[in-house]
């Protein structure tokens, strides 16, 4: 008897296994979750720490953010702001960005970006499984400077977010492009952000 059952546990955690490692989409992902990807990724999240590098054509730039500061270094020059950045998405496919910076002379800088977000499907070429990878579509950004802007169609802008890893606590995002005109500029950034 005892051998049946367990025959059947070991029968029904084959099955299940797979549907477990399903969730598992990032490089870092919990190895097993009993909450959906939406699930984990639909709550606000508060950015804890950011490193990156910007080059544009011979210029380099290197920032890093420790949860308070923002440093960004840029031709020997070292610049520091105070920042909170928070983002938040919700179950019915919209989120919200809040990004606020408090720099030299306490000049106060407050930005609002809103729009949807879905996630990205497996893309071979650019070798993003299903769900890797979360596609933002701005449809409005308001500022402290007075500047409002409404995008509709395919004039909204489009950011993409590589989900390297993505438990209920944890987030951490990797932006990584570039560009090629009269120079080639590349980004390239690790984000972890923290459930609030």
């Amino acid at each position: 008897m005892k051998m049946k059952k367990l025959l059947v546990l070991l029968m029904a955690a084959a099955f299940i296994m797979p549907t477990f490692q399903s969730c598992k989409k990032g490089e870092n992902d919990p190895f097993i979750s009993l909450k959906t990807r939406k699930a984990r990724l639909c709550q606000t999240w508060k950015l804890t720490s950011a490193t990156g590098t910007s080059t544009s054509g011979s210029s380099m730039s290197t920032y890093t953010f420790n949860g308070t500061t923002w440093t960004t270094i840029q031709s020997g020059q070292s610049y520091s702001f105070q920042l909170t950045w928070t983002l938040t998405f919700d179950k019915a496919g919209t989120y919200t960005e809040t990004i606020t910076a408090i720099g030299s002379g306490n000049s106060l800088y407050t930005e609002t970006n809103k729009g949807n977000w879905w996630f990205g499907a497996k893309n071979k070429n650019a070798e993003y499984k299903n769900k890797e990878t979360v596609v933002m579509q701005e449809t409005s950004s308001t500022n402290s400077n007075g500047n409002a802007i409404q995008y509709s169609g395919v004039d909204c802008p489009l950011y993409l977010k590589i989900l390297d890893k993505l438990s209920s606590k944890e987030m951490v995002t990797i932006e990584d492009g570039s560009t090629t005109s009269t120079s080639i500029n590349n980004s390239t950034g690790i984000y972890t952000w923290e459930k609030q």
